[in-house]
C-alpha cells in the first residue's frame, strides 16, 4: 500500500527536521570533528542530503505533485525501508555523537576527577543537558572515564523541537547546560575546580586513601 502525501510530509518533516536542527547548533569546532572513525558531522549531513538526491527522488516528486509514481521496476515497500533506515542512522549517529559515546577510547581515571564526580552524585548535585547540546558534550568531556559517575539528566531525549523532560521542566531548565549544586544554580560550561569549590568537595574523602 502506498503512503499518502500527508504521511510522506509528516516523516519528512520529523525525521529531517531533527537532523537539520540539531546540524544547526554546531559551530566551526564541532563541525569539523569527527563523530565516527569515517565521518565527520559535516559528513553525515552530506551523506544525508545526497541520499535523498537519487533517482527515487524523481518518485517524491510524482507523488507529492499529484502524478501517478512511473518508474519501472519500482516497489514502494523497498524505497521507504531504504530511505526512513537511512534517515534513522543519520539520527541514530548524530544521537551518540552528541551524548558521547563516539570519540576517543577512555584513559584510566584520574582518582581526584572520579572522586569529584562521585561526590556530585552522593550529595545529590544534577547536571541538566541535552544530547545535541555542544557545551554539555564539553562538559562531559572535562570528566574523561569518569563520565558515567556523574548526575546526568537529559533534559531533550526527543531533539530540540520536542517537548523538554518532565524533570526539566520541574525544575525550570532554561538553558544547558545547567547545574543545580546545594540549591544554587550555574548555567554553561563550569570548570572542575569550580565544580569542587561550589559542591565543597575535598580530596581525598574521609575514610579513602
Amino acid at each position: 500500500m502506498a503512503p499518502t502525501k500527508d504521511q510522506i510530509k509528516k516523516y519528512y518533516s520529523q525525521a529531517l527536521g531533527r537532523c537539520l536542527d540539531a546540524y544547526a547548533r554546531l559551530d566551526e569546532k564541532e563541525w569539523g570533528k569527527k563523530a565516527s572513525d569515517r565521518w565527520t558531522a559535516k559528513d553525515y549531513l552530506a551523506h544525508l542530503v545526497i541520499s535523498q538526491e537519487e533517482l527515487h527522488n524523481v518518485l517524491i516528486c510524482q507523488f507529492l505533485g499529484g502524478e501517478t509514481a512511473n518508474l519501472p521496476g519500482f516497489a514502494w515497500g523497498p524505497w521507504l525501508a531504504k530511505a526512513v533506515g537511512g534517515a534513522l542512522v543519520a539520527v541514530l549517529a548524530l544521537h551518540l555523537y552528541y551524548a558521547g559515546y563516539w570519540g576517543k577510547a577512555p584513559g584510566p581515571e584520574d582518582p581526584w576527577v572520579r572522586g569529584l564526580a562521585e561526590h556530585l552524585t552522593k550529595t545529590n548535585a544534577k547536571f541538566y543537558g541535552a544530547y545535541w547540546c555542544p557545551h554539555c558534550v564539553e562538559q562531559k568531556e572535562l570528566f574523561g572515564a569518569s563520565v558515567k559517575r556523574i548526575p546526568y539528566v537529559e533534559c531533550s531525549p526527543s531533539g530540540p523541537s520536542a517537548p523538554q523532560a518532565t524533570e526539566c521542566k520541574e525544575k525550570d531548565i532554561k538553558g544547558y547546560p545547567t547545574w543545580i549544586i546545594n540549591g544554587a544554580r550555574y548555567t554553561g560550561l563550569v570548570g572542575l575546580d569550580a565544580l569542587a569549590q561550589h559542591s565543597n568537595y575535598k580530596y581525598p574523602q574521609e575514610g579513602n586513601p
